[in-house]
């Protein structure tokens, strides 16, 4: 087992003033998905006369130790609240509710396109496995042998796509839109471009901060960049389930952490600071029984030198896993989804093993949708012939 990285914390220590106004409230991760849902790591971070909350996640603690600190802030003369989210889905969004019981005034910036995926988890994730069902049989794909849904499909596929909107319904719990209704709207017509170093980044500027727009995890996944200390927010753009839906995207995946390893590479990203790095995620790492990077285990990263390799994994995990994916279809020709990943399964590759390990429904990252995405990134199109739905090489 690997010993404990420089910047993993002591199990007790969940909250973390990592810089000067600059605090860390963990997240959790069970490891059974539907069992016990997760909840992101959640930052609070003062700029001048304003706090900054980014990605409240969905516990009561995370909550209470926000209001603490507002109220900390406030006492120090801090007048408003500044909400964001890094991507809409719950884990992420449930506490949004937060900057209401601050007392202070508040605004809420969300980008354009995670409107759907904020306002409803349910409602998203059943879209994403309507669109999935255009490229493969999902149910017999993600849960094949599975006696609930064997079951239901022999009265009918309806009954099946009700199951599992309930399962998801009683994962997510409440989905009363995150304070959609009442959000500030960054619009795609209001991006702005940022060069840093030899990088550009696209999106808005906030206070000292920039929201760098990616699109990758979530139509509209966002990152947070503060230059004052050189931090990248990086959201769900380094989680190792990617891409876990239909609508993600590995290439852009592949292009975001390319530039934040080239801004680390530059000097200009010292710290990285992610979603869901925490003890509970190295817990399930470790128990899947392959290799783990070192810097996945590592809270956040603190220098330069660091950032970059902790990108450099991330790029270079998604880049393998496009290669092998379409390799594999190569091989195989005209296949179903299902068939493309068991010829996956063959590869000896280190990413491919490594992603095989997180298995659904113990994390939501699903073999099947990766490839789907990277097959519709190349431009791949789903046909039916003989009765199932397959799809031709590309190129």
């Amino acid at each position: 087992m690997m010993e404990k990285t420089k910047n993993e914390a002591e199990s007790d220590d969940l909250v973390q003033e990592v810089l000067p106004d600059v605090w860390r409230i963990e997240g959790f991760l069970s490891g059974n998905f539907w069992g016990r849902a997760p909840s992101s790591t959640t930052y609070v971070l003062r700029d001048e006369d304003k706090v900054y909350i980014i990605d409240p996640g969905t516990l009561p603690y995370c909550k209470k130790k926000i209001l603490d600190l507002v109220d900390l802030y406030e006492k120090k003369g801090v007048g408003e609240v500044v909400m964001l989210i890094t991507q809409g889905h719950f884990d992420h969004a449930a506490n949004c509710d937060v900057v209401k019981e601050t007392g202070l005034p508040w605004k809420f910036y969300l980008p354009e396109e995670e409107i759907g995926t904020t306002r409803s988890m349910i409602t998203d994730i059943m879209n994403d496995y309507e669109e999935l069902e255009k490229w493969e049989d999902v149910f017999s794909t993600e849960f094949p042998g599975n006696p609930l849904f064997e079951m239901t499909e022999k009265k009918s596929h309806r009954l099946t796509k009700n199951v599992m909107r309930a399962i998801v319904e009683e994962t997510v719990g409440h989905d009363d839109n995150h304070m959609v209704d009442e959000a500030t709207i960054l619009k795609p017509s209001s991006r702005i471009t940022r060069q840093y170093g030899s990088v550009t980044l696209t999106g808005w500027e906030l206070g000292r901060f920039f929201i760098s727009f990616d699109g990758s995890h979530s139509r509209g996944h966002v990152c947070v960049y503060d230059p004052k200390y050189k931090i990248i927010f990086s959201g769900d753009t380094t989680i190792e389930i990617n891409p876990p839906f239909l609508y993600s995207s590995m290439d852009k995946l592949i292009d975001i952490t390319d530039k934040y390893r080239t801004m680390a590479h530059e000097g200009l990203i010292v710290y990285t600071m992610d979603a869901h790095r925490s003890h509970d995620m190295n817990r399930v790492l470790k128990a899947k029984g392959v290799p783990v990077n070192q810097y996945e285990l590592e809270m956040y990263t603190a220098n330069s030198a660091d950032s970059e390799a902790f990108f450099d994994f991330f790029c270079t995990y998604y880049k393998e896993m496009k290669k092998e994916i379409l390799a594999a279809h190569r091989r195989v020709g005209r296949a179903t989804i299902g068939e493309i990943v068991k010829e996956l399964l063959k590869s000896d590759n280190e990413s491919v093993k490594f992603k095989a390990s997180l298995k659904w429904p113990e994390l939501p990252s699903r073999l099947d949708a990766a490839v789907a995405v990277v097959l519709r990134d190349a431009g791949a199109v789903p046909i039916e012939a003989d009765g199932k739905i397959v799809i031709d090489p590309v190129g």
